[in-house]
């Protein structure tokens, strides 16, 4: 059984690696995918959307077939993919094969708290599994699309600092 795991996760290594070094979710190039367009694909994948507020898609994805995924929250940014983030609940052995699982997917990477893996356009993915805990993390994202998000989300804490220290500016 473990030699037929190996063998599958060797052969899935070489056919990527012999692709092009894009990042892909549910079969979409994430770069250039369409918010509706990944959306349709993780619902037709048993994804089902329980919130969809501004810019952020909730999934709840216990029924896709991936072992110990529990949630899955995808951001854009006018109309962008900006990062998608998988919640996976798993005991330490689920989380060893499903980190071989990466490995002969996108390439070994020393074990450690996160492990990074670069695509071209700016995509990364970061798996990340905190010492403490059953929980772990798969996370796709644009960088330079993250960048500005961040950016926007501080001038809007900034904004937002301001007008509250001008409205309370009597009381200190």
């Amino acid at each position: 059984m473990k030699a037929r795991f190996v063998t599958a996760c060797l052969a899935l290594s070489m056919a990527l690696n012999a692709g092009a070094a894009e990042l892909t979710l549910f079969d979409n190039v994430l770069r250039t995918v369409a918010r509706d367009q990944l959306r349709a694909a993780v619902e037709r994948s048993g994804g089902k959307l329980i919130s969809s507020v501004g810019d952020i898609d909730q999934f709840n994805v216990e029924k896709i077939g991936l072992n110990g995924a529990k949630a899955l929250e995808v951001v854009f940014i006018d109309g962008q993919f900006v990062l998608a983030k998988y919640t996976f609940k798993m005991e330490y052995q689920k989380v060893e094969e499903f980190r071989a699982m990466l490995f002969a997917k996108y390439g070994p990477q020393a074990v450690q708290e996160k492990q990074r893996w670069e695509f071209d356009g700016g995509m990364q993915l970061v798996f990340y599994k905190p010492f403490l805990g059953d929980r772990c993390y798969l996370t796709y994202v644009h960088r330079g699309r993250l960048s500005i998000l961040e950016a926007r989300s501080k001038e809007v804490d900034q904004t937002t600092a301001q007008r509250r220290a001008a409205s309370n500016k009597s009381l200190f």
